[in-house]
């Protein structure tokens, strides 16, 4: 018995999107997870590559997860290339290794224009950019408290997600999920999404 084809029709031809996630030490590999798997999940639907990500990390190397995988990145930083959203990944650890530069180099793409993303603890990284002053954000419960205090210009709302013009929180672990959904709804609707 053949199945019906669960590719959803698209009219005419969007251009894609290249998302980057920068993967910090110790990142936490379920958020990293449940936001590149959606995006899967799209392509697949939609019958096309519309979507594509690479692993970017602070220097180049591979990256150790929370759980002890280590990641190969693409990418470092520095030689990060044009992409729709760069979303910082990030564990438990609020301070890394070459913060200054890291700070640096997301305030350079935020003057330029650039998306940013924050899934779980990457939020506070950008909290630490000064790239949330003035908008709504979200971050994991138990860092809430601390964040809103250190950040008192940035908007926490608590929610699981939250997309604020050009920012995009998640609150870490499986959130990651409902704000990629969002922004694949914005992209090609509810029928996708």
């Amino acid at each position: 018995m053949n199945e019906p084809s669960k590719q959803v029709v698209i009219e005419g031809e969007q251009e894609g999107r290249h998302f980057a996630f920068l993967a910090i030490n110790k990142f936490s590999m379920l958020c990293l997870a449940a936001a590149i798997d959606p995006l899967r999940a799209a392509n697949r639907l939609v019958g096309r590559p519309f979507y594509s990500c690479s692993m970017v990390s602070i220097d180049g190397d591979p990256v150790t997860a929370s759980n002890d995988m280590v990641v190969e990145a693409e990418h470092s930083i520095d030689s990060l290339g044009k992409c729709d959203i760069l979303f910082v990944c990030a564990g438990y650890r609020l301070e890394v290794p070459g913060q200054p530069r890291v700070r640096a180099r997301l305030r350079e793409r935020a003057r330029r224009g650039g998306a940013m993303g924050g899934l779980s603890i990457g939020t506070h990284i950008l909290g630490q950019a000064g790239l949330l002053n003035g908008y709504a954000c979200t971050i994991h419960w138990e860092n809430r408290a601390s964040f809103q205090e250190a950040y008192p210009d940035a908007y926490c709302t608590g929610h699981v997600s939250e997309v604020d013009r050009n920012r995009y929180t998640s609150a870490g672990g499986t959130t990651s999920i409902d704000l990629l959904l969002h922004i694949i709804d914005e992209d090609f609707g509810a029928r996708v999404a």
